[in-house]
């Protein structure tokens, strides 16, 4: 390599070199979104862990800020548009929660297609999603997916816990392919 050659090559190494550096030194709090209340299980069992790994996996320069509840605003259909208008930088939702928008995951509401929640459930979803659903998720980086035990019954009042209990509660569905299946 010729004099000349090496001094252009350590000119643009070196603007990049310090950048880097700079970029490594300063410290980032990852704002994190989600629908559920600051004590659920995903909160508590999942992303506190989670992050509480990030700020000690980085020595302190990556911190999480987690916002619970729809603290930053908005509906659970809109989480992903935090990421995407830099309101939030990690969001935790459901995908059935927009139905249309994520079409290819949409297809994993069909009755009989996971095994039945859990581990598997979640691992068959991520598989499914890396050879599948990428198209969906185009403009953003999937950190994760995971499925519940199948059919949940959330209820603000009282559980549920025989046939009778359904009296005058009214429900909702989470997604338009489980309300036409039931």
């Amino acid at each position: 390599m010729n004099a000349s050659r090496t001094r252009v090559v350590r000119l643009v190494c070196a603007p990049l070199a310090l950048a880097s550096s700079a970029l490594f030194a300063q410290e980032v709090t990852l704002k994190v979104s989600h629908f559920l209340p600051p004590n659920s299980n995903y909160q508590k069992g999942v992303l506190e862990p989670w992050c509480d790994k990030l700020v000690k996996e980085s020595a302190g320069k990556l911190k999480c800020q987690i916002y619970p509840a729809m603290q930053l605003g908005g509906t659970p259909p809109q989480l992903a548009d935090q990421v995407k208008n830099a309101v939030a930088d990690i969001v935790m939702t459901s995908p059935s929660y927009s139905s249309g928008r994520f079409p290819y995951t949409e297809a994993l509401e069909q009755p009989f297609t996971l095994p039945s929640g859990g581990l598997a459930g979640s691992k068959a979803m991520w598989d499914y999603s890396q050879k599948f659903a990428m198209k969906d998720y185009a403009d953003f980086k999937l950190l994760a997916m995971f499925t519940g035990s199948g059919l949940i019954m959330s209820t603000a009042a009282k559980p549920i816990l025989n046939v009778d209990g359904f009296k005058g509660v009214k429900l909702r569905s989470p997604s338009r392919s489980a309300a036409k299946s039931c």
